[in-house]
């Protein structure tokens, strides 16, 4: 167990000291990854979409204005300010973390392997959130990853 908790305070020690828009990409790339996994495994050997049960967003206008910039800044209020922020004096980081993540998984709670995404997803934008000393940067870079993840998301579902 040690050797774990040693390896995740390595990890954790690395996160903290890269650029913002390293980490910012590499939330996007973690967040693409974990989405195509759960999708493949939902798809193989469920047979079922991971998007299944998600609203239609019609255009490729209408789904970049509600996914890319509407939900981002919303969902990043909600889920990481709000609750991190309400929750913090109480819990520690990786509590808060969890607990912002298992909401914005309900949130996001089409199907199963959605909500499973959800969580994960949310673990993600709050780990960029948390190790953001000043808040409104967090919610700034937060925002940004959460963006940029839906920006490939939306491309490649409308665009390929």
């Amino acid at each position: 167990m040690d050797i774990i908790r040693h390896r995740l305070l390595k990890i954790n020690s690395y996160l903290r000291s890269i650029s913002k828009i390293k980490l910012i990409l590499l939330a996007v790339l973690v967040n693409t990854l974990i989405s195509f996994s759960l999708g493949f495994v939902a798809d193989y050997f469920f047979n079922e979409e991971i998007t299944k049960g998600s609203k239609d967003l019609g255009s490729f206008s209408n789904a970049f204005y509600v996914a890319v910039l509407r939900a981002p800044i919303v969902e990043t209020v909600l889920f990481q300010f709000a609750i991190i922020e309400i929750i913090k004096k109480k819990y520690n980081s990786f509590s808060c973390c969890c607990i912002s993540a298992f909401f914005f998984g309900l949130f996001h709670d089409y199907n199963f392997f959605y909500f499973l995404f959800g969580i994960f997803s949310g673990l993600v934008f709050a780990y960029v959130y948390i190790i953001e000393k000043d808040i409104k940067k967090g919610i700034l870079y937060t925002t940004l990853a959460h963006m940029a993840y839906n920006t490939v998301i939306i491309s490649l579902k409308y665009l390929i």
